[in-house]
């Protein structure tokens, strides 16, 4: 959806209001353990390589990201194991480096837990290096932002979803709406154990 002129609310988490294209996903998933072991999850850096989005460009199931792994601190070189449950309180930031097959060289991501109950967990995302391909920024720090919102639903051993993706487009990347939807289905699938090249692709054009 493109937005003009739209505020995240505070419990979005956002540092910037500068977002021109808003997806969000909504859906449900099995999950029989509770927050820490969705912490887990999410502090399983590593597990995103060979994340899978289908291409609409390509018209076939492309590799998104191709190399990831947590950070002791905003600096790229200082890699470190996949973050543990323990380590991911609410209000601290945490940093991993990501490189995906559509843009040039390693970007750093801040990873914060806005909140942590025991059948509620809010994770918000955002870049803090710039997004290049070549001499091209594509994303300048701050453009990219998401929100995880996951509630334990009343059906045992459910887990509702709702993933608020924010993005700052610009001339070079405002005409890839179904892209972005498709990679951010690819998240949800990521975080619910679903294939993330299931058929059928969310967003075909």
């Amino acid at each position: 959806m493109k937005v003009d002129g739209w505020t995240a609310a505070p419990c979005v988490g956002w540092t910037s209001g500068r977002s021109t294209l808003l997806v969000a996903v909504v859906g449900a998933f099995e999950h029989d353990g509770g927050v820490e072991a969705l912490l887990a999850a999410f502090g399983r850096i590593s597990a995103l390589v060979g994340t899978r989005y289908w291409s609409v460009s390509d018209h076939r199931w492309r590799t998104l990201v191709t190399d990831a792994a947590a950070l002791d601190g905003p600096d790229p070189a200082r890699r470190r194991p996949d973050f543990t449950p323990g380590e991911m309180g609410e209000g601290g930031a945490l940093y991993f480096v990501q490189s995906d097959s559509r843009s040039s060289g390693e970007v750093v991501y801040r990873m914060r837990v806005l909140e942590k109950q025991p059948e509620r967990l809010v994770i918000s995302v955002d870049n803090v290096t710039p997004v290049r391909l070549f001499l091209l920024t594509l994303f300048a720090p701050g453009d990219l932002q998401t929100t995880f919102f996951l509630e334990r639903l009343p059906e045992r051993g459910t887990w509702g979803y709702y993933g608020l993706w924010g993005l700052r487009t610009n001339a070079f990347t405002s005409g890839h709406k179904a892209s972005s939807i498709n990679r951010a289905v690819a998240m949800f699938r990521h975080t619910a154990g679903i294939p993330t090249d299931q058929e059928p692709p969310a967003a075909q054009q």
